[in-house]
């Protein structure tokens, strides 16, 4: 095994090792809460606060999906490693814990579980225990999947969660590797998934790699690769500002809603553009969707160009002020 994905051994013996707590999930949340929640970030706050149901309470039970989604979120290795550390003692675990986690996706840090806010959260929860007992255990577990995605859970997160569990047999479908992939001829959206579909694909991959069109010697390797792809252009944002944005040590991006909006409180797109549009008093999405993807994609090292959109005479011009970088 290639020594940058030395996480692989942890994630699979885990997920055998979770499973044991599909009928005693109350102790696995009180866990959760009074043991993990013990990491904090910088500022001090639980690293598992976004646990919690709609009206601000706490979850009374979880799905092993939103489990692995504890220590695969946008934050620092270092708090996925202290996170990690305590579900080895936990769970009495062998391998040793990774302080890298090349090659692993991440969910969004403001919507990262896979359990319902609404009054089928038991169903749900029930379904995802299923399909994650079949994986683990080796049964058919195809009829589970199109369950779960028929329950509307997200398709491309589930593909994540499933290579997070046994990344030698599955391959995440998240957006940096659909992106990556098409590349070698696979197309960038799958609008009727099932299991079905998501096989052949991973049969499809695995033939490109043995015949050594995909260079890459696994599932792991191309997810690695995907992100160093990603990652090693900058993207460019375009910013509305003046002569003097470069005076000041902070720029903010974007319109705050007339001060009404926190942009970054969002757990999705959806909820984000309906704020948005009673505060602004009209039906526009082109904003608070680019709100969104900014949020969501910037990155360290993307460029920022700053400019001033101008008329005269009846004709638009540009003033370019200068750029930087994230």
């Amino acid at each position: 095994m290639e020594e940058k994905f030395t996480w692989i051994p942890l994630y699979k013996e885990l997920a055998k090792a979770l499973l044991k707590f599909k009928n005693d999930r109350t102790s696995l949340v009180n866990w959760i809460y009074d043991e993990l929640g013990q990491v904090t970030r910088s500022d001090g706050k639980s690293l598992v606060s976004y646990l919690k149901m709609k009206d601000g309470s706490k979850i009374e039970d979880i799905d092993p999906f939103s489990v692995y989604a504890i220590f695969n979120r946008n934050t620092s290795w270092e708090n996925r490693t202290n996170l990690l550390i305590r579900f080895k003692d936990k769970f009495n675990l062998s391998s040793s814990v990774p302080t890298e986690f090349y090659g692993v996706p991440i969910l969004d840090a403001r919507r990262s579980f896979f359990f319902s806010w609404e009054n089928d959260n038991n169903i749900v929860i029930n379904e995802l225990w299923r399909l994650f007992e079949g994986i683990v255990i080796g049964e058919d577990f195809s009829e589970a999947f199109d369950r779960v995605l028929k329950n509307g859970r997200p398709k491309y997160s589930l593909t994540m969660c499933l290579f997070w569990i046994n990344p030698e047999r599955f391959l995440s479908l998240d957006s940096v590797n659909r992106s990556y992939l098409s590349t070698f001829g696979f197309p960038r959206d799958y609008p009727n998934f099932n299991y079905k579909e998501y096989s052949n694909f991973l049969t499809q991959v695995q033939e490109k790699i043995n015949v050594g069109e995909i260079h890459c010697a696994s599932f792991a390797d191309i997810s690695y690769s995907a992100w160093k792809a990603a990652t090693s252009s900058p993207r460019v944002w375009m910013y509305k500002g003046s002569s003097d944005t470069f005076t000041q040590d902070v720029i903010k991006a974007g319109s705050s809603a007339k001060g009404q909006l926190d942009f970054d409180s969002f757990a999705s797109k959806a909820e984000l553009v309906k704020a948005y549009q009673k505060v602004v008093d009209n039906t526009d999405v082109s904003i608070p969707n680019a709100y969104w993807q900014f949020m969501k994609d910037v990155k360290v090292g993307d460029i920022v160009v700053v400019f001033k959109t101008n008329k005269k005479d009846g004709r638009q011009f540009h003033t370019l002020y200068g750029w930087g970088r994230f």
